[in-house]
């Protein structure tokens, strides 16, 4: 049961990161003047976290990061059928840990952005 276990929430990981990249999770305000009264209105804006990456880093980071769970979770569905090969097991943890971490990174560099309404 543990050999199949972890591989299992190891693939369940990476792939559910996958779809994190393209929710508009982080909030941003600005005034800005509307354009029928001229007032200044507040207006809400939300991003994504690739579209925070594009601006601030670049956006072939999000796409390598996207690849590197994708590799994750072939890996461990490898790791699935391979089990009692070591290598194996290291090279899918080793690109776990990566995807993973790479991931939560990203993450925190996307928080940082801010922009100028």
């Amino acid at each position: 049961m543990k050999k199949h276990f972890f591989p299992v929430s190891k693939i369940i990981l990476s792939v559910a990161t996958i779809p994190l990249w393209f929710v508009k999770m982080f909030t941003g305000n600005g005034h800005l003047p509307d354009q029928t009264t001229g007032d200044i209105v507040e207006v809400t804006f939300h991003h994504s976290m690739f579209e925070n990456i594009a601006d601030f880093i670049h956006p072939v980071l999000a796409y390598i990061a996207i690849a590197i769970a994708l590799i994750s979770a072939v890996m461990n569905s490898i790791v699935l059928k391979f089990s009692d090969n070591k290598t194996v097991r290291i090279v899918s943890n080793v690109t776990f840990f990566i995807a993973v971490g790479l991931f939560l990174i990203l993450l925190i560099s996307a928080s940082t952005v801010a922009r100028g309404y």
